[in-house]
């Protein structure tokens, strides 16, 4: 329960900052620090069973990687991470490891 409990602080700790490297990308019109930072959390939020910030993630990546305009996934990208935080943790408050979370 510690080493999940220990993932799941690893993942909120990097989700936090690919997020301010979205957004600091975003700031700058660097498509390449988006698609980037984007698809690191991806990858993350993948490994933790977060799969709407998943897929926000990788719409945001793929938006970047084609230089179209990304910010109005802004938001929905904060949002989805805000869940899974909520739901990562209450379900590591329950005792139930990260395969039995559905973080939609």
């Amino acid at each position: 329960e510690e080493l999940i409990s220990q993932i799941v602080e690893l993942f909120l700790s990097h989700a936090e900052s690919a997020i301010q490297e979205v957004a600091a990308g975003l700031a700058a019109g660097d498509f390449d620090r988006v698609q980037r930072a984007a698809h690191s959390l991806k990858s993350s939020a993948g490994n933790v069973g977060a799969q709407q910030l998943q897929e926000i993630a990788g719409r945001m990546e793929l938006s970047a990687g084609r230089k179209q305009e990304t910010h109005p996934l802004m938001s929905d990208l904060e949002n989805a991470y805000l869940r899974a935080k909520d739901r990562l943790s209450s379900e590591i408050g329950e005792g139930r490891s990260v395969e039995d979370t559905d973080c939609r």
